[in-house]
């Protein structure tokens, strides 16, 4: 992380460029701007995008020829400051940090490697003094892990000096910052001697035969580079830490979304990690396949820089999924069209980016444009965990920019976002990860405005107001303006991060996140459930339980919780996690789309979730739309659509009620694309709520919201 420099303008792509800049001359920090750029400008850029993720090794020192540090000369050692404890380039500090080199330069994703950092001394670095290397290792690789130890085949870490009479010592680690930093850590210091000026340190990740493994998402990153001139001294970055370039993998997905505020069908190539291939040139072939079967030709169209458009076709009927074929690798995508109904807009409200807790350096700027150019999505923002927000640096450290309040920065990201056609909602996630009996579980926290306050859990930092639990919270939320929404997820996790539903306020909490990476908490058997039966053997934490038994009354939506920086849409898993669950969607039908909009879509609970494709769902009960709460004389009447992306093996109607508690009033086995039905309930047992779960053939589920009838 550093100021600009030299560059007037740095530029981040995708298959778009993203200004980031302006601060040449003077060394000042810029304000970010986010530019989306058409697919025909964007052949002429390169990528841009990051992740990581691991687990602590075990800390212990070595010396350069590789064996151990005797324990008890370590223990006479100074400890190691990871964190800057003398904020970068300060104004009273004139010292010459040295500088540094990456190579290789440009890498395919996930590929193994030598990684080789050579490090020039500037400042002479006395006793106790040292470096300290940070980058993005390979999170998916679980048994190829930074190390220090000679036995140790894949990802072993060499050191070596020009000075043959200085001893250095090193460690590696993967998790020594603050939660959520779990990037590839070097630390060497001087155990004797001391480095002069013009001295040179190399350090080599993978030296051996099996080598290393790259990172998986693509993108311009950084090796952060930080020095330690003494025992006495901080860590400060190096004035230029050297780039990197990790290439997209090979085209493995064709992604095509309905854009209805530009009346286009859009298409993006992206491989098997979600990176978007800027390389990609070809062409596609579009048709329209109809209730009946019957197929129709749409069109043809080219993709420049792996990204495409189209007019949306004009067609006679009501119902049709649009099939994209990509010639070359063959990649079909299948997307749900219904031009006689409602707009269907998609998107994801929780990701995570490096101004929290990402485990790869991932800009916010970088996330907000791969919502909109890659997943295609109508609306979307970062959430970040307000903890780390908070801690500013300890987490911006590792960017290719100096953040001053990354909260204020990520609302300015937001609203510049929301003004260039990506509608977000400002807001922050709030992480109760205590061990607390009941447990209080994860909050996203979404304003109406363009800003609004951060609260934290526990006190992290002196200017922003913290709270031990969600009553708290809710107290200040309620003490706004803003208005606040906060929405519970991942609730059914059996560990500290689900949720025992232990408070509730229906002004704040109007929809749960269903769905996410961490898999499904509508019950213990649905698909991709995140149960943990021996953790939480009363799923305590399911949502059932939530709008059953305890009338909570929320609406459903889905999102990524992703922390890679890639959000949902492409529907693949994201590589931190293990489960191998792509992120979800959340369904809004409206005549437009705006933040307003948006707002109120969710705030009314007139909203629906998937597990990550864009199947198209309708559900009402006597012409109210799925949200609604509505007083009836006389039995309900249940009218719903869906149509898959792949061919749906079963729709349900689910009803619950306290004398029957949890039913399945009415069940299909459809195997076709398109479903609908208008249906009485003869049985009606008076106040009792319903609402639609479709599962497709390959397991990707929509849920509609609830209707509540009194």
């Amino acid at each position: 992380m550093r100021p600009c420099g030299q560059w007037q303008r740095l530029t981040i792509i995708v298959v778009l460029t993203l200004a980031i800049g302006g601060c040449l001359t003077s060394g000042e920090e810029s304000d970010s701007e986010i530019a989306f750029l058409d697919p025909e400008e964007a052949e002429n850029f390169p990528n841009f995008f990051a992740e990581s993720l691991d687990r602590d090794e075990e800390d212990r020192w070595f010396l350069a020829d590789g064996s151990p540090v005797d324990s008890r000369a370590e223990e006479s050692s100074p400890a190691v400051v990871t964190d800057l404890s003398v904020p970068h380039n300060d104004p009273q500090t004139f010292f010459d940090l040295g500088s540094a080199t990456f190579t290789p330069s440009e890498f395919v994703a996930r590929s193994r490697q030598v990684f080789t950092v050579e490090y020039t001394v500037g400042q002479p670095i006395k006793w106790g003094g040292g470096l300290h290397v940070a980058f993005n290792p390979a999170v998916s690789v679980r048994d190829c892990q930074l190390n220090a130890d000679p036995n140790n085949e894949c990802g072993y870490v060499t050191i070596a000096t020009s000075n043959p009479r200085i001893q250095l010592t090193y460690r590696t680690h993967r998790k020594r910052l603050p939660i959520g930093t779990r990037l590839a850590h070097v630390d060497i210091r001087v155990q004797h001697g001391r480095l002069r000026r013009g001295d040179r340190v190399v350090i080599i990740y993978g030296a051996k035969r099996e080598q290393a493994f790259a990172q998986e998402i693509a993108g311009w990153f950084e090796a952060t580079v930080q020095v330690r001139l003494d025992f006495l001294d901080g860590y400060r970055e190096i004035d230029h830490s050297p780039i990197y370039h990790v290439l997209p993998d090979q085209p493995r997905h064709l992604l095509s979304a309905v854009d209805w505020r530009a009346h286009q069908l859009r298409f993006s190539v992206v491989d098997q990690y979600g990176n978007p291939v800027h390389t990609y040139n070809g062409n596609l072939h579009v048709s329209a396949i109809a209730p009946d079967g019957s197929v129709q030709t749409v069109g043809q169209v080219g993709l420049i820089a792996g990204l495409g458009k189209m007019p949306l076709p004009k067609l006679d009927g009501e119902d049709y999924v649009l099939r994209s074929r990509l010639d070359g690798p063959n990649l079909i995508s299948q997307v749900p069209y219904a031009p006689g109904a409602t707009p269907v807009y998609f998107g994801d409200l929780h990701f995570h980016t490096k101004l929290s807790d990402s485990y790869v350096s991932i800009d916010p700027v970088e996330s907000l444009v791969y919502a909109k150019e890659v997943a295609l999505l109508d609306f979307g923002n970062p959430n970040d965990h307000a903890e780390c927000l908070a801690y500013n640096r300890a987490f911006t450290q590792y960017l290719q920019r100096s953040i001053d309040d990354s909260w204020l920065e990520l609302q300015d990201l937001d609203n510049q976002a929301n003004q260039r056609g990506l509608t977000t909602l400002v807001g922050f996630e709030v992480t109760f990860n205590g061990n607390n009996v009941p447990r209080f579980g994860h909050y996203n926290i979404y304003y109406q405005g363009a800003e609004g306050p951060l609260f934290t859990y526990r006190q992290r930092n002196p200017v922003v107001p913290a709270v031990t639990d969600p009553g708290q919270l809710f107290t200040r939320l309620q003490s706004g303006p803003p208005r606040a929404m906060a929405v519970m997820h991942h609730t059914l996790r059996g560990d500290r991060l689900g949720n025992d539903f232990s408070f509730y306020n229906p002004d704040l909490q109007r929809v749960i996140e269903i769905y996410s990476e961490h898999g499904c908490s509508e019950n213990e058997t649905c698909a991709r459930s995140c149960w943990d039966r021996e953790r939480d053997p009363q799923a305590s934490g399911a949502v059932q339980r939530a709008i059953g038994p305890l009338g909570f009354r929320l609406g459903f939506i889905a999102g990524s919780d992703s922390h890679s920086g890639h959000c949902s849409g492409a529907n693949i898993p994201d590589p931190v996690f293990r489960n191998g669950n792509p992120g979800g969607l959340t369904g809004i039908a409206a005549e437009t789309m705006d933040r307003e909009t948006l707002w109120s879509a969710v705030y009314h609970r007139h909203t629906y979730a998937t597990s990550g494709e864009r199947m198209y769902l309708e559900f009402r009960v006597n012409d109210r739309l799925m949200g609604s709460i509505l007083r009836l004389v006389g039995k309900p009447v249940v009218t719903a659509r869906v149509i898959g992306t792949q061919p749906l093996s079963k729709v349900e109607i689910i009803r619950y009620d306290k004398i029957n508690g949890w039913r399945t009033v009415y069940a299909e086995q459809p195997e076709n694309l398109f479903w609908n039905i208008r249906w009485a309930d003869d049985n009606f047992p008076g106040p009792c709520l319903y609402y639609l779960r479709a599962v497709q053939i390959n397991d990707t589920t929509a849920w509609s919201s609830p209707v509540w009838i009194d």
